[in-house]
């Protein structure tokens, strides 16, 4: 029992001696952290000298008109947007690869503009092109080849209207056969006026030989002037008619005109100086008109 108890006496000194060691090296440590950190962080004037120091030269920058860039030094600051930098990058920012809405628009208009230029498909081109062949070796060329430049026409393609139409005057023309020839030619000249090619029938109007089917062929010029509501032109070709039987066929044009966009009064007066052979006929179409 007595040796057991110097061994107890040795393990406390021990133990007290561990903890003595253990206390001194804590304080040691931490006196080395606080020795590190006064060294690390700057002190609260340092900062306040540091920012004063930076805004001194940012507004030196300013007044001197240059960009406000703040240089880094030993740890200071970080450089700062500029003023004038935010204004760009807000630029670039604010644009994007894709078109605004009115770009957009200005681009859907044009692609709409361009295809109405070109109306014309390749199918409609080709089926219109295969009619002009077939009635090139028809039995009436002039009267098929005029039906091929009215769907030319419809289709919106100017020039090959006027070179069918041109195409078809040629061959109306018949030296061998005047009355046959003028009454083609006539023909022609009805489908052109439907076209509204006045200045290509009033041409084709000056060749045709019988002087009957020209003035006939008059009328029909006559009937699509008032039909247009261009009645001065009208009274002024049908003026001019001399055959009774064109000179009623254009005042009735006329007249069946005036009593559907005019008035009454304006109709009877044109039906008075219609020939007697035509001048029933025209008082009933008349009166359909003005009943309808």
């Amino acid at each position: 029992m007595a040796s057991q108890i110097p061994l107890s006496r040795k393990a406390i000194l021990r133990a007290t001696g561990l903890g003595l060691l253990g206390l001194f090296g804590i304080a040691a440590l931490w006196q080395l952290d606080f020795s590190f950190n006064r060294t690390s962080d700057p002190a609260p004037t340092d900062i306040v000298r540091s920012d004063r120091s930076i805004r001194s030269a940012s507004e030196k920058a300013i007044a001197e008109g240059k960009d406000e860039e703040l240089i880094v030094k030993n740890g200071e600051s970080t450089p700062r947007v500029s003023p004038a930098d935010k204004v760009s990058l807000s630029k670039k920012s604010s644009s994007s690869d894709a078109p605004d809405d009115e770009t957009f628009e200005s681009v859907i208009v044009a692609k709409q503009k361009a295809q109405k230029q070109n109306k014309i498909s390749g199918i409609r081109r080709r089926l219109l092109l295969e009619a002009a062949g077939r009635a090139l070796h028809s039995e009436t060329p002039w009267s098929d080849l005029s039906l091929v430049a009215l769907g030319f026409k419809r289709a919106g393609d100017e020039e090959a209207a006027r070179y069918w139409f041109e195409r078809a005057s040629r061959l109306a023309l018949d030296p061998d056969d005047p009355l046959l020839g003028s009454r083609a030619m006539r023909q022609v000249v009805k489908n052109m006026v439907s076209g509204g090619y006045y200045d290509l029938a009033k041409d084709l109007i000056a060749r045709i030989p019988l002087a009957n089917e020209m003035a006939r062929a008059r009328a029909e010029l006559v009937r699509a002037y008032a039909r247009k509501r261009n009645f001065v032109e009208a009274r002024r070709i049908a003026a001019d008619l001399i055959d009774p039987k064109a000179k009623g066929i254009a005042l009735r044009s006329i007249a069946e005109g005036e009593a559907r966009h005019l008035d009454l009064q304006s109709a009877l007066q044109t039906l008075s100086q219609i020939p007697q052979i035509e001048r029933a006929a025209s008082y009933r179409s008349v009166a359909s008109i003005r009943a309808s």
